[in-house]
Order: C-alpha cells, then sequence, then structure tokens
C-alpha cells in the first residue's frame, strides 16, 4: 500500500504541473500572440545564502524571498519585454554608489528562442537583454500547463538568481 500511495502522488504532481486542458490551450494561445505576463511569487538567490532573515519578509530566508507583497513582472508584447524584477545576491562587478538594485527593462530582446518540450510537456523560452548599463541578463523561463512558471536568471555583474511564479494573460 505505501508503494500505491507513492506511486499516485507522484502522479497526481505530474498531472498538477501539467494543468487540465483550458489552461494548456490559454497559454498555447498567449504564447503564439507573444502577449503574456509572468509573475513572480518567489525569489531563489543561489550564492547569497546568508540574507539577513530579520530583514525579509513573512516566510522568507536567506534561499527563498517571497515575492507575494513585492510588485515584478515579466512582460512579452510583441517583440518587446519589459522587466521589473527584484534582485536579492552578490553584484560580481561594479554597482556604483546607489545604483538601483532591482532589475528593470524595457525594450526589444535578442537571441530570442521558444521551444516545446513534448516529454515533459513544458514550454521554454530562452532570451537576452543588456541595460543601458552595460549589463547582459541571459534568462530562461519554462512555462508549465498549469500555468506556473519557473525564471532562471543570470547577469554579467550579478550571481545568478532564480523566481517561481505564475502567467497570465
Amino acid at each position: 500500500t505505501l508503494f500505491l500511495s507513492i506511486l499516485f502522488i507522484g502522479c497526481a504532481s505530474t498531472q498538477n504541473k501539467n494543468g487540465n486542458l483550458a489552461q494548456q490551450k490559454k497559454l498555447d494561445s498567449w504564447l503564439n500572440q507573444k502577449n503574456f505576463e509572468v509573475i513572480s511569487t518567489a525569489g531563489k538567490p543561489t550564492s547569497n545564502m546568508n540574507l539577513n532573515a530579520a530583514l525579509l519578509a513573512n516566510n522568507s530566508s536567506g534561499n527563498h524571498v517571497t515575492l507575494v507583497d513585492n510588485p515584478n513582472y515579466v512582460k512579452f508584447k510583441g517583440d518587446s519585454i519589459f522587466v521589473r524584477l527584484p534582485y536579492f545576491g552578490t553584484r560580481t562587478g561594479a554597482g556604483g554608489y546607489g545604483t538601483e538594485n532591482s532589475i528593470a527593462f524595457d525594450g526589444l530582446t535578442s537571441n530570442y528562442s521558444s521551444k516545446y518540450n513534448a516529454k515533459k510537456k513544458t514550454h521554454n523560452i530562452d532570451f537576452e537583454f543588456v541595460t543601458n548599463k552595460r549589463e547582459l541578463y541571459n534568462l530562461q523561463l519554462t512555462l508549465y500547463g498549469n500555468l506556473s512558471t519557473y525564471l532562471s536568471l543570470n547577469s554579467s555583474t550579478r550571481a545568478p538568481i532564480s523566481y517561481t511564479g505564475h502567467v497570465k494573460e
């Protein structure tokens, strides 16, 4: 019976990520139109595990920062993207005194690619952008059929960070 319980739980969690047919059709439509928005509910710094938990919002730790009350987005509108993401981590390059720590960009992407992984039933989008401060960002976005998301962000001057959240129109 233990084996069956584990089997059912495993299948249920996979099915849950795949979502239902209506969710999958919505997601396909948004992606075809390149008109959707990703909202992150958690940030996951990879290198700075010593963030002071007392300074973070409730249910946050050094490697999991709750973003529920922190407005953020990655919006896709045709060939343009609009990015506002908080950043928690270590800068590896000069940022200057008083430099904004969040990630902000409005403009065209470069090296954009979108692929569907039939085996995992996920949509994978890779793209890059360069800010006016000459900081290069490389993002990998995974969209699941249940409308949840995983975003991995690499930068030329910051330690990597990932975000989990959801997608909407």
